[in-house]
């Protein structure tokens, strides 16, 4: 299975849920790779929570995902990136 299916279909049926068509409008915050391929296989954008250092070690493909908002070490950090 691709890095972050099952979370994909997590997120696929939140959003449904919320009734939202327009993907452009979600932002993905997580704090696991697996998040993270959920947000990157649905478009969606992402924020990261950087807890224990799990996104240190980012490959270029992910730091070029075009919708990569940011990546916080801590909460309040994230309030700059929205």
């Amino acid at each position: 299975a691709e890095l972050g299916s099952s979370k994909t279909e997590l997120m696929k049926e939140a959003i449904d849920e919320c009734k939202i068509i327009d993907y452009n409008k979600v932002c993905m915050i997580g704090d696991t790779e697996h998040d993270f391929g959920g947000a990157r296989n649905l478009g969606v954008s992402f924020i990261g929570m950087n807890y224990d250092g799990n996104f240190n070690k980012m490959t270029e493909v992910q730091k070029n995902y075009e919708k990569l908002v940011g990546i916080c070490d801590k909460a309040y950090e994230i309030l700059d990136k929205v």
